[in-house]
C-alpha cells in the first residue's frame, strides 16, 4: 500500500512540475513554490481579505494591469501602470518593488525584511520574492492589503 502511495504522490509532482511552468499567469509563483503541498499562510492569522490578496498575487491573479489588461485583449507591453510615471509593465515585480504609489508601505515592509533578513536589499528580484513568499508571509500580506487600499483610493476617486 505505501508502494501504491508513493507512487502517486510521484506521478502527482511529476505532473504538477509539468503543468505549472506552461501558464504564464504562474511567472511569480513558479519563483517560490518548488513542490506541490499545503501553504503555511493557509492556517496564519490573518484577515479573509489579507489571505485572499496574498492569494491572488502569489497566484497571479492580482488585479494589476497585467492581468486586467489581458481582458480587454491589450498587448502586455502596453499594459503600463497607471498609477506612477515609471512606464512599467504592472506586474507582481513592479507592484512590490518599484511602484512609487506604494512607497510608504513598501518602507514599512522592508523595515520587517530587513530584521530577517539584513542582506535582502541586495539580492535580486527573484530571490527577495522568493523571501517574501516563504519568510515574511505576515509583513508581505500586509504590504498587499495596505497597497490595495491605497490603490482602490486612488483608483476610484
Amino acid at each position: 500500500m505505501e508502494e501504491v502511495e508513493t507512487k502517486l504522490i510521484e506521478v502527482n509532482k511529476c505532473c504538477w512540475d509539468k503543468e505549472i511552468t506552461q501558464y504564464s499567469k504562474l511567472r511569480t509563483y513558479v519563483i517560490f513554490k518548488s513542490e506541490c503541498k499545503t501553504e503555511k499562510y493557509l492556517s496564519m492569522c490573518m484577515t479573509r481579505r489579507q489571505r485572499s490578496l496574498y492569494a491572488q498575487l502569489r497566484l497571479g491573479v492580482l488585479p494589476l494591469r497585467l492581468e486586467t489588461g489581458r481582458f480587454k485583449g491589450e498587448k502586455e507591453i502596453d499594459r503600463i501602470c497607471v498609477l506612477c510615471n515609471s512606464g512599467d509593465v504592472e506586474n507582481e515585480k513592479h507592484f512590490l518593488f518599484k511602484c512609487s504609489l506604494y512607497e510608504n508601505e513598501r518602507v514599512m515592509l522592508y523595515k520587517k525584511t530587513v530584521e530577517k533578513c539584513p542582506d535582502f536589499k541586495e539580492l535580486n528580484e527573484n530571490d527577495q520574492i522568493h523571501i517574501l513568499m516563504t519568510q515574511l508571509v505576515s509583513p508581505t500580506s500586509k504590504f498587499v492589503q495596505d497597497a490595495f487600499i491605497k490603490r482602490k483610493n486612488t483608483l476610484y476617486v
